[in-house]
């Protein structure tokens, strides 16, 4: 499918730039640290415990990932998260060939409407196929046939946390006062991304939101 207004964005650049804005702004990064635990007070999340180290803050955000359901039930709330996988395959450097990006129908409609496929057509979970690996190769060089010329230099798989109904979590938690979901974005994270932060910002420092 050719979409002319669809394109292309680097979502490893594209995340550095948020963290870059985010440190001109203020904002501290602990890398590789575990939650271990949401701190409470009362019923009250006050903070997250890292590194064997207390983080407090007014509100804390769970945005996780697919680990934001066992964060959830840290804070004493319920956010079911299930992995999706997706395989990658990168090729050897060339010059750039190709100007069109290119989305599988099935993939599309799998994800607005997973009732017309039998359960192993949607089955995704943790792990490595090398068979979904030489089928994304091989359709890809039906459609652009000098990629099979070219060497593949690394395949490898990442995870997309999945919501039963295909919605993120997005709010504070009724409840659970301090705790707002920011989480389950399938694999619309990056796209969602500008419009997520803004109604998170507008939610945490106006009370309500204008989206």
């Amino acid at each position: 499918i050719y979409v002319p207004r669809v394109h292309y964005l680097n979502p490893i650049k594209f995340a550095l730039a948020y963290r870059n804005a985010a440190v001109k702004h203020g904002a501290k990064f602990v890398n590789g640290a575990e939650v271990t635990e949401i701190l409470h007070e009362g019923a009250r999340v006050i903070g997250a415990k890292a590194k064997g180290e207390c983080w407090y803050a007014g509100t804390t955000i769970n945005c996780t990932g697919v680990w934001s359901e066992k964060v959830s039930a840290m804070a004493g709330s319920t956010a079911p998260i299930h992995p999706i996988r997706g395989e990658f395959a990168i090729t050897e450097p060339v010059k750039h060939f190709c100007n069109t990006t290119i989305s599988s129908a099935q993939y599309q409609t799998i994800v607005q409407h997973p009732e017309l496929f039998p359960a192993a057509a949607i089955k995704y979970n943790l792990g490595f196929s090398v068979e979904v690996i030489e089928m994304l190769i091989q359709t890809a060089c039906k459609f652009i046939p000098k990629l099979g010329t070219l060497r593949i230099m690394r395949t490898y798989a990442g995870v997309r946390p999945g919501t039963p109904d295909g919605d993120p979590y997005i709010g504070l938690v009724s409840g659970v006062p301090g705790f707002c979901e920011c989480c389950g974005h399938g694999g619309e994270g990056i796209a969602l991304s500008p419009a997520t932060g803004e109604a998170i910002a507008e939610l945490l420092i106006d009370g309500h939101t204008k989206h």
